[in-house]
């Protein structure tokens, strides 16, 4: 619970300092990332939905946290949206969980029941699988907001 409560502080930090400190810059960094740019237009069309998603995606939560504070986006929804980091969370917790368990057995096996290592290990796995299709579909709804962002957005006769 400590470790989720650092991550969503760390998050408002981040957005905080990108809505107030960083923007100009972060509007500059996005014009020559057009992917950025179209997640940024759909996270302020999509709102909730969306954040959620990024949070769930193979996505650098420190950089999801500045994109989604330079744009227009709420930031009651984009706390809400941090719960999306709980798998990840969890996953990160549970990997340090097995780090410390396969180090101490390793020191001593024969204090350790093997049917204790065999199911902390198995339960790693089914995180990372379940980690690996949670962030499969959330990067397919992603390309699948951008794709509809972009042929929603208004064009620009030049």
């Amino acid at each position: 619970m400590l470790t989720f409560v650092g991550v969503v502080l760390t998050a408002v930090l981040n957005f905080l300092i990108a809505r107030s400190l960083l923007r100009s810059r972060i509007e500059k960094m996005l014009e020559k990332h057009p992917k950025l740019r179209a997640i940024q237009h759909a996270a302020n069309h999509e709102g909730l939905r969306l954040q959620l998603l990024l949070r769930l995606a193979p996505l650098n939560p420190v950089s999801v946290s500045y994109v989604l504070g330079a744009s227009g986006v709420p930031f009651s929804t984009f706390l809400l949206a941090t719960v999306g980091l709980i798998p990840v969370v969890f996953v990160e917790v549970y990997f340090g969980y097995l780090a410390s368990h396969v180090t101490t057995v390793a020191g001593n096996v024969n204090e350790h029941s093997t049917l204790h290592t065999v199911v902390t290990v198995i339960g790693f796995v089914v995180c990372v699988v379940l980690m690996i299709y949670i962030a499969r579909v959330a990067s397919r709804a992603i390309a699948e907001t951008e794709r509809e962002s972009v042929a929603n957005r208004p064009r620009e006769d030049t």
